[in-house]
Parts: structure tokens; C-alpha cells; sequence
């Protein structure tokens, strides 16, 4: 992945913008040595969005699951089990 200076962008815009488009390759485009932005091939676009959003949503599921883990009280397994098998009449 090359890496270039937003100067160097602006003075080559059309040039990266073939680069990129050819190479199917991503350019990282930099402000004081700084990543700020890429240029990224269009088809590259949607599965990057996709992406994204899945970890949002993966995310928003943990969330989820750990407020619903707060408000659950503590279960004793052992009780549990001992009383299942008393329903049940096993030893």
C-alpha cells in the first residue's frame, strides 16, 4: 500500500486516481506524516461498507447482551440441578 503526502495528491490527483483504478491497490494519503484518508478502488467500496456495518451491528449485540446480563440474577447450577432431579425422581 503506498503511502503519499495530501501536496502530492493534490499535484497528482489524476495520476493516483489511475493507480489506484489499475492496481486495484489502495493509496494512503497523509498530512504530517499523519494517515487521514484513502483512496480505495470503487468496487472495494461496498464490501468496506458492509463490513462496517456488521461490526456495528456486532457491536450493538453485545451491547445488548450485556445489559440484559446485568439485570439477571445469579443462578446456583448445583440447586438447579439437584432440584431437576428431584422433579424427576432421580437420584
Amino acid at each position: 500500500m503506498q503511502k503519499i503526502s495530501a501536496l502530492t495528491m493534490r499535484r497528482k490527483f489524476g495520476h493516483y486516481i489511475d493507480l489506484v483504478s489499475e492496481t486495484k491497490e489502495p493509496v494512503v494519503i497523509e498530512r504530517a506524516n499523519r494517515p487521514l484518508v484513502a483512496l480505495i478502488p470503487a468496487e472495494d467500496v461496498d464490501r468496506y461498507v458492509t463490513q462496517v456495518r456488521q461490526r456495528e451491528q456486532r457491536e450493538e449485540a453485545v451491547r445488548r447482551m450485556d445489559a440484559m446480563r446485568e439485570k439477571l440474577e445469579p443462578i446456583d447450577v448445583v440447586a438447579l440441578v439437584r432440584r431437576m432431579r428431584d422433579a424427576n425422581g432421580r437420584p
